[in-house]
């Protein structure tokens, strides 16, 4: 009896690795999808969003930059889902995303793809080195609800970049790898595994001192 309780406790900190298993969709986007609509959390997630992929790459955190924003929204809404002819700033696009975090992170986790020992453009890694280029300051971001309209799905989503990213034969030193936790943090890590281990081995030795 005591065996097994000790076996069910130490299996539930380490628990047996189980088969994959598909993670469920977010909900779709509505046209009152507080990310879209509400102007504090449209800005504040789409910097926020930005900047943890740039400060995990090492680039300084974007500005909003309202005449970006401006002119991105003018874009979106035609709901023609095609690149504007600007071509002094950087853009991203997407569309049918729930929220604006998961349409950052759309183009963000590109970096799985991107080969940072050639340092190219590539057109499938794209938004994610306009996301992380270190040498863009600024962004403003516009968004239109078109749910099929010009055969865009749900929230089509403008970001504008300055100055603009992937410049050809400026990739290496503006696209950096993923900066790994430092020293520092590595080791509150690990203090506090070996301070969840000691209470852990306490629990055990409580309960056999009262059996």
């Amino acid at each position: 009896m005591h065996i097994s309780l000790l076996l069910l406790l130490l299996s539930l900190l380490h628990p047996l690795p189980t088969s994959a298993t598909t993670t469920p969709s977010l909900p779709p986007a509505t046209p009152s999808t507080p990310s879209y609509t509400n102007p504090t959390t449209f800005k504040s997630t789409l910097l926020e969003t930005h900047n943890t992929y740039r400060t995990a790459h090492n680039a300084s955190s974007l500005d909003w930059n309202t005449t970006l924003a401006t002119a991105a929204a003018l874009h979106a809404q035609p709901c023609k889902f095609a690149h504007s002819k600007t071509g002094s700033v950087g853009e991203n696009l997407a569309a049918g995303y729930p929220n604006t975090t998961a349409a950052v992170e759309g183009w963000g986790d590109e970096r799985e793809k991107y080969d940072f020992k050639d340092a190219e453009f590539d057109e499938k890694t794209a938004h994610f080195t306009q996301v992380v280029w270190k040498g863009t300051t600024d962004v403003g971001c516009g968004a239109a609800w078109c749910d099929g309209q010009g055969g865009t799905p749900g929230w089509y989503l403008v970001c504008q970049y300055f100055p603009a990213g992937n410049v050809v034969g400026a990739f290496k030193q503006n696209v950096g790898k993923e900066v790994k936790a430092s020293g520092a943090a590595r080791a509150f890590t690990m203090w506090r595994v070996e301070a969840w281990w000691f209470v852990i081995g306490m629990i055990i030795v409580g309960f056999w001192a009262k059996v």
